[in-house]
C-alpha cells in the first residue's frame, strides 16, 4: 500500500453525475473506503475540474485524513490542510460579463457555473443538450480566442479556462512526487483523456511498475484508453475495497 497511488476524478468515479453539480454526493461507502486506503498507507488523490472548496463542501471530504485534492485542473491543490491556488485568470472577469448575452441567443435553459478561474456552460436543462452545445460552440470559440482562453467539452458542458491546465499535468506531478510502484487512475469523461494518456506514457517508461486506468461509464474515448471498465461509482469502490 505505501507504494500505491490511487487517483480519482470526482464526478462520475466518486459521485454520480447529476443535473446540478451542487447536488452531487459521493456514493455510499466511498469516503470510508478512501480513508481505509489512506490508513493502510496508500496515497489517494482527487483530480477534478471542480474547485477544491466545492469538492470538500459537497463531497463531505474535509475530514478525510491524508487526502490530496487537486481542483480546477491543477490550478488549486489542497494537501495537508494547506490550499495552494493560482491567481485570478486574466480575461475571466470580462468573459463573465459577456457570456450571458451569448447564451441567451442560443437557449434560455443554458446556465453558467462560475468556478472563479473558469466558467462552465451547462446544457442539461435544455430540450436538446448535445445539439445546443453544437450551436453554442462557435460563439464560445470566438470569445475564448478574444480572451486567450480555451474551450473544453464534457458531458453536457463546455468549459472556458486558461491554457496549460489539464489532468495530465496534475497526474504527472503526483507521479513525480510519490514515485509509486503501482498506480490506479479512474475517470469517466473526455476531460480525463489527457490523464489516461499520461498514465500510459508513464507506464511505458516505468516497466517495473503496474499502472491501471479504469473507465467509469460509457464514454468511448475513455474506454478505449482504459485497462478496466466499470459501469458506475458503486462498482469502482467495490473494486477499491477489494484492494484492502
Amino acid at each position: 500500500m505505501p507504494k500505491l497511488l490511487i487517483s480519482l476524478d470526482f464526478d462520475g468515479p466518486i459521485a454520480p453525475i447529476v443535473d446540478d453539480p451542487r447536488d452531487s454526493r459521493p456514493v455510499e461507502g466511498a469516503i470510508q473506503v478512501m480513508q481505509s486506503l489512506l490508513d493502510a498507507g496508500a496515497q489517494v488523490a482527487i483530480v477534478t475540474g471542480r474547485d477544491v472548496q466545492s469538492v470538500v463542501e459537497f463531497g463531505g471530504l474535509g475530514d478525510v485524513r491524508g487526502l490530496v485534492i487537486s481542483g480546477l485542473y491543477g490550478a488549486q491543490l489542497l494537501r495537508d490542510g494547506e490550499l495552494i491556488a493560482d491567481d485570478q485568470v486574466a480575461g475571466i472577469a470580462e468573459l463573465r460579463r459577456r457570456l450571458p448575452e451569448a447564451l441567451d441567443t442560443v437557449d434560455k435553459g443554458l446556465w453558467v457555473e462560475d468556478k472563479g478561474l473558469s466558467l462552465v456552460v451547462h446544457s442539461r436543462r435544455t430540450a436538446q443538450p448535445a445539439q445546443t452545445l453544437v450551436e453554442l460552440r462557435p460563439k464560445l470559440d470566438e470569445l475564448a480566442d478574444e480572451f486567450d482562453l480555451e474551450v473544453h467539452s464534457g458531458k453536457c458542458i463546455l468549459e472556458l479556462r486558461a491554457p496549460g491546465y489539464d489532468k495530465a499535468s496534475v497526474l504527472d506531478l503526483l507521479l513525480k512526487d510519490y514515485s509509486p510502484r503501482g498506480v490506479l487512475f479512474a475517470g469517466d469523461d473526455v476531460g480525463d483523456v489527457p490523464a489516461f494518456q499520461a498514465l500510459r506514457t508513464w507506464s511505458q517508461r516505468h516497466t517495473e511498475a503496474r499502472a491501471i486506468g479504469v473507465a467509469v461509464g460509457e464514454v468511448s474515448q475513455v474506454r478505449e484508453l482504459s485497462d478496466m471498465h466499470v459501469d458506475h461509482a458503486q462498482e469502482l469502490f467495490k473494486e477499491l475495497a477489494a484492494l484492502l
